[in-house]
C-alpha cells in the first residue's frame, strides 16, 4: 500500500476515529501525537514524503508554535494537502491560516464519512494541481 495520510494529534480517539474511517480505503494511517514526532516521520522515512497524500492535523497539536510549526511540517510533506483539526472550544481563527493556504478546518466532533469524502477528493486534487499548501471550511466539503 503506497497512499498514506498522516493524522497528528495527540487524541488516540481521534487517530482512531480517522483509522476506522479510513479502514475500508486503500490507504495507510500513519499517527503522529506531536509536532516533533510527525516531523520526525517525515525526516526518517524518505518514502513517506512520496507516499503521503493528506495531512489531518490537531490546530492546537503539542509542541506547535502556530502557523510557523504547520509551515514546516507541510514543507517538510513536499506541502500535501492538509486539513486542520479544530476543537469546539478552541480559539483558533480560520482567518490566521487562510494566507499561508489552509483554507480547510474541520471542528471535533466531525462526520466520518464526510472526512473521507474530503480526504479523497483533496488527494486527487493534489495530483492534478501545484504544490501549495490546501488547509474545511467548518464542516464543508471543498467544491468540485
Amino acid at each position: 500500500m503506497s497512499k498514506k495520510i498522516l493524522v497528528a494529534d495527540d487524541s488516540l480517539t481521534i487517530q482512531k476515529v480517522v483509522e476506522l474511517a479510513f479502514s475500508s480505503e486503500e490507504v495507510e494511517v500513519v499517527k503522529a501525537r506531536t509536532f516533533e514526532e510527525a516531523k520526525q516521520i517525515f525526516q526518517d522515512s524518505p518514502s513517506m514524503k512520496e507516499d503521503c497524500k493528506l495531512i489531518i492535523a490537531d490546530c492546537k497539536l503539542p509542541g506547535g508554535m502556530g502557523i510557523t510549526s504547520f509551515q514546516e511540517l507541510t514543507k517538510l510533506a513536499d506541502f500535501v494537502p492538509t486539513v486542520l483539526l479544530k476543537g469546539s472550544y478552541d480559539q483558533v481563527d480560520k482567518s490566521d491560516f487562510e494566507p499561508y493556504g489552509y483554507k480547510f478546518i474541520i471542528e471535533k466532533p466531525f462526520d466520518s464519512e464526510q472526512l473521507v469524502a474530503m480526504a479523497t477528493r483533496l488527494m486527487i486534487l493534489k495530483n492534478s494541481t501545484s504544490h501549495k499548501p490546501v488547509a474545511v471550511v467548518k464542516n464543508k466539503l471543498p467544491s468540485a
